[in-house]
């Protein structure tokens, strides 16, 4: 990829925990590195606890990496001080899963956004702190007049949008999306994920969108990288992954998801292994219905298997149109 904006190369994210007289290290992510352009969107996927969230908050330095580098642009985030480190978070900036909780009860909505300005400082021509909150309501599609509401009087949906509107205060170039439509309806999922599609339209910001749900992932991603036990097991376009996926989990993932058709749906098995205690060799193997003995010795790196698609697995499995099509009626 030429001149990516948003690089992650081999980032580790290991913590130190205790279980009384025992320790160990959580394994949360673990030699990472992808590459973001300009107005893109990658997705990140995965079930729950495989080190996507993780991951979002390390790119947003609210967690220093063990190890690696996060790069924005030529800048490496991860090896600044705070003080230099200040000026680069407004181009990244990240919305969390669950809105009500980021957003501070007691404080109006426009005080809500006010507050990245007071941060960030005014936009090129914004008259006042004022026109500007009442122009990115606008944007994101609220009456200006929700100002003066607090969170509590909000749906959702609404209060998405106005997580989303925050992050946008400071025109960043890239946007860190942890799960923002699981917690909401469906119908107001795919509101939210029109009004995504929309502002990277409008503005060209790149999106890395982390979400467990393939179906909305389908409907906004260009490239997807799937996560397993803190790695990334298979990257590539959207096409890719959705049509021809060749890791077994991409494709256990894919078969789960449901249809309106009896027995298509088919329950990935087993549970993931402790990150504290990974299995040797391929970490899938435990689950893998493809496993073989060569799969317990050694842990698979990514290898392109076609241009732009990688995977990490030892014996790829060529499988077409995973996608489950619902039997005509």
């Amino acid at each position: 990829m030429a001149d990516p904006l948003l690089r992650a190369e081999n980032v580790v994210k290991h913590y130190r925990v205790r279980n009384g007289r025992e320790r160990g290290i959580v394994r949360a992510v673990h030699d990472v590195s992808f590459e973001l352009a300009r107005g893109e969107t990658l997705a990140l996927v995965g079930e729950s606890g495989c080190g996507k969230s993780t991951l979002a908050r390390t790119l947003v330095c609210l967690e220093q990496p063990t190890s690696g580098r996060v790069m924005l642009d030529d800048t490496d985030l991860a090896g600044l001080s705070e003080r230099k480190r200040r000026p680069q978070r407004k181009r990244i900036q990240m919305v969390f899963q669950d809105p009500f909780a980021s957003l501070n009860p007691r404080m109006s909505i426009g005080d809500l956004i006010g507050e990245a300005y007071e941060v960030h400082g005014l936009p090129d021509g914004a008259g006042s702190a004022r026109t500007a909150v009442a122009e990115l309501l606008e944007r994101v599609g609220l009456e200006p007049a929700m100002a003066g509401h607090h969170p509590r009087q909000l749906s959702g949906g609404q209060r998405q949008r106005v997580a989303i509107a925050r992050a946008l205060a400071p025109h960043p170039a890239v946007l860190i999306c942890d799960e923002p439509t699981s917690a909401l309806d469906v119908s107001v999922q795919a509101q939210i994920i029109a009004l995504l599609r929309r502002l990277q339209s409008d503005l060209g910001i790149a999106y890395v969108f982390i979400s467990h749900d393939l179906a909305v992932v389908r409907q906004i991603a260009d490239r997807v990288a799937v996560m397993y036990l803190g790695r990334i097991v298979e990257s590539g376009t959207a096409q890719d992954i959705f049509e021809s996926p060749v890791h077994p989990y991409t494709q256990a993932l894919l078969a789960s998801i449901p249809t309106l058709t009896p027995g298509r749906t088919a329950r990935l098995g087993g549970e993931a292994p402790s990150p504290m205690n990974p299995p040797a060799g391929c970490h899938f193997r435990p689950r893998c219905p493809h496993a073989r003995p060569e799969c317990g010795t050694r842990l698979p790196d990514l290898a392109a298997f076609a241009p732009n698609h990688l995977a990490a697995c030892l014996f790829p499995q060529i499988r077409r149109s995973q996608l489950p099509t619902e039997e005509p009626s």
